[in-house]
């Protein structure tokens, strides 16, 4: 592994372009000797660079075909960033001063942008002609994508940051769906193939060991997942998890009888082809390898399901499963409210109580979702997620009553109900949620007679969530550090605050909800408060 150079003390000519220079080797090459503890830690370089927040975005001109395609890209994110000021430049006509000055941003492959072939060699990142290296592990497919942050070799104040891999085409593609905040990456360094993480980590602050490689804070999610069991339906792959072979045998029977129900509702007499099914050991892990910690989610071209389960919240209850099989086999309908409530019919165990019940206890509160609000797609993606599935699913199975199965699947792909049909459904939605809830009303009111009560006096914190990069708020392991680090001084109570906050102080809308990964998304919040008490 190349050992980095930090410092240089070459004299050059500064605001001359770097390739009409001879003598590159000799500002880039060689060995130099670094005092580790001399160097800034993270912490003082990205709060240098908040302090002047100025990014020079260099672009490739190494394949003509790529160039403008970058360069399209670059001016795109300098037009669209709201909070730093980003410079736009050719490789080939960037200088010595520029890369001294401030934070750098590299997107490409060695053969398309020559700044990053030329630097990276400075880097503990080797290009090969088939791939790249990182800590003596290759990465050869053609989707492998490195994202990198390191003390920049000619000016350590500031970060270098590189977007690169095995194909321009998907470097490209990465960037077209990235945000404005283009450089930060879920760690120093994050390998990814597709849709998911490979590696990560941090390099070392200690002083003595300053940005070498840590092994103790280096993950290699593929060396740490492992195909354990497969079925007629499923095939699952552990993430660091341990199960009893009973207990994975009791998961894929459960989600196995689900599946058959699909199938049979359906009229599907064969698997055409198993689900991948991940299982990760909390909503962390989840999020940094596949960039959502969602409590379970289906990704459509991997027919695979992720999904966590750890103490007090469980991801396998088949509604991401049936989602899946629903949309391979019956496609998206204009309604989204029936492929999320049909899904949701087919895991009656959602949220260990059933959708039935928690539909049963909106009503009874008065916070059941209007029909319009069911039946308006934009509203249904505004609400929480806690909210909306038991009142879809409680919705379908009203409409399988209503209509029988034949018509409700003839219409399920373009079914968009005129206003005298909604009025009459809204009549017997309000019986049948009236016919529901009593039922279920006995069941309701024990629960809220076993509510926790709060005794004797709260030395408390005011628990606030930060970082936004998934291991680091809410839901993460540092979180559950520092509670328990709370703990230990005496603290026995925390408020934990999903954070929100009107637009407009004089025009009432909805309140922000959080749903994106690294936010107090409701995962986030309900791990925290499982990890409190």
């Amino acid at each position: 592994m190349k050992k980095p150079l930090l410092y240089i003390t070459t004299t050059i000519l500064l605001g001359t372009a770097i390739y009409s220079f001879s003598n590159w080797d000799t500002i880039f090459g060689g060995e130099t000797s670094v005092n580790a503890s001399t160097l800034p830690t993270r912490a003082e370089i990205q709060q240098n660079f908040y302090s002047h927040r100025k990014v020079l975005f260099i672009y490739g001109s190494g394949i003509p075909k790529y160039m403008n395609k970058y360069k399209a890209v670059a001016e795109n994110y300098k037009a669209n960033s709201r909070w730093m000021d980003i410079e736009v430049k050719k490789d080939s006509e960037t200088t010595i001063e520029d890369l001294q000055s401030k934070t750098v941003f590299i997107a490409g492959t060695p053969k398309s942008n020559l700044t990053l072939s030329e630097l990276s060699r400075q880097l503990p990142l080797d290009f090969q002609e088939n791939g790249f290296q990182v800590f003596d592990k290759s990465y050869q497919d053609t989707s492998d994508l490195v994202s990198f942050f390191y003390p920049n070799p000619l000016n350590p104040q500031f970060s270098v940051n590189i977007l690169s891999g095995n194909s321009d085409e998907n470097i490209l593609n990465s960037l077209a769906s990235r945000t404005a905040r283009i450089f930060r990456t879920i760690g120093d360094y994050r390998i990814s193939r597709g849709d998911r993480c490979l590696a990560m980590g941090f390099f070392s602050q200690d002083a003595a060991t300053r940005w070498q490689f840590s092994p103790a804070s280096h993950r290699d999610f593929e060396a740490e997942a492992v195909a354990s069991l497969t079925t007629d339906y499923y095939r699952f792959i552990l993430h660091r998890i341990d199960f009893q072979p009973e207990a994975l045998s009791e998961i894929s029977r459960r989600l196995g009888g689900t599946m058959e129900n699909i199938h049979r509702f359906l009229g599907i007499e064969s698997v055409a082809k198993r689900i991948d099914y991940h299982i990760y050991p909390s909503c962390e892990d989840k999020g940094l390898i596949t960039r959502s910690t969602k409590l379970s989610e289906y990704r459509l071209p991997q027919h695979a399901v992720h999904s966590v389960i750890t103490d007090g919240m469980r991801g396998d209850n088949s509604f991401q499963d049936a989602a899946l099989i629903l949309r391979s086999h019956l496609g998206q309908p204009k309604q989204s409210v029936l492929e999320m409530g049909l899904a949701i019919y087919f895991s009656n165990n959602w949220q260990m109580q059933g959708y039935e019940y928690w539909a049963s206890r909106l009503h009874q509160s008065g916070n059941a979702t209007p029909l319009a609000d069911l039946l308006d797609n934009n509203m249904l993606r505004q609400e929480s997620e806690l909210v909306m599935p038991p009142l879809a699913g409680t919705f379908v199975a009203y409409l399988l009553e209503a209509y029988g199965k034949e018509t409700f699947l003839q219409n399920y792909l373009n079914w968009e109900p005129e206003e005298g049909e909604i009025a009459k459904l809204e009549s017997g939605w309000k019986q049948y949620l009236d016919k529901l809830s009593a039922a279920y009303q006995s069941q309701v009111n024990m629960d809220r007679r076993e509510f926790p009560q709060v005794d004797g006096f709260q030395k408390g914190f005011c628990y606030a969530h930060e970082g936004y990069q998934i291991y680091n708020g809410y839901g993460s392991r540092k979180s559950d550090e520092a509670l328990a680090k709370l703990s230990d001084i005496g603290t026995n109570a925390v408020s934990i605050t999903p954070f929100s906050y009107m637009g407009d102080a004089k025009k009432p809308v909805f309140l922000r909800y959080s749903r994106r990964s690294g936010s107090e998304s409701d995962e986030s919040v309900i791990q925290t408060a499982l990890s409190a008490r």
